[in-house]
């Protein structure tokens, strides 16, 4: 099957969200396209909504692909937990998940770790430089400097 309107997908997507003590861990699984985008924004919204979580935690260990919508709703996210005080981190993304973060300059923006469990261990020390932030792997020890920000409709424009 192509995964065309109306047919089965090949990789079936899966979202849940889980409370831990100072997070909501939202763990995604299969590849994150346009289709998956909506359910999963609509389970970060419901986590961010009723929860209102300090951290909210995107275990991306068993993603294996994210397009734009997917990084649009992470961005999303991002947004509306600075404006609440809270940060974002991501967790286990890989292979073209993790491509697509640093392609899109999106690596230096959040907070990164190699695994979900380093992510949510972070999050729950306050670990950490500020809501939503941090070292990225392999980054610059200076993430803001000269790094596209996200603006007001999630597009990413010039900090200049």
């Amino acid at each position: 099957m192509t995964g065309g309107v109306g047919e089965a997908r090949d990789d079936p997507f899966d979202v849940r969200t889980e409370l831990l003590t100072d997070c909501a861990v939202v763990r995604v699984a299969g590849d994150i396209d346009v289709v998956a985008a909506v359910r999963l924004r609509e389970k970060v919204g419901l986590a961010l909504t009723w929860l209102n979580p300090p951290c909210v935690i995107f275990d991306l260990t068993e993603v294996d692909f994210c397009d734009s919508s997917g990084l649009s709703v992470m961005v999303s996210a991002l947004k509306q937990a600075r404006g609440d005080g809270g940060r974002v981190v991501l967790g286990g993304a890989k292979g073209a998940c993790h491509r697509a973060l640093t392609r899109s300059g999106l690596a230096t923006v959040f907070e990164m770790h190699d695994t979900a469990e380093a992510a949510v261990r972070s999050a729950e020390g306050g670990a950490g430089s500020g809501p939503g932030r941090g070292p990225a792997r392999g980054s610059d020890p200076n993430p803001d400097a000269g790094t596209p920000a996200p603006g007001p409709n999630g597009r990413l424009r010039s900090s200049r």
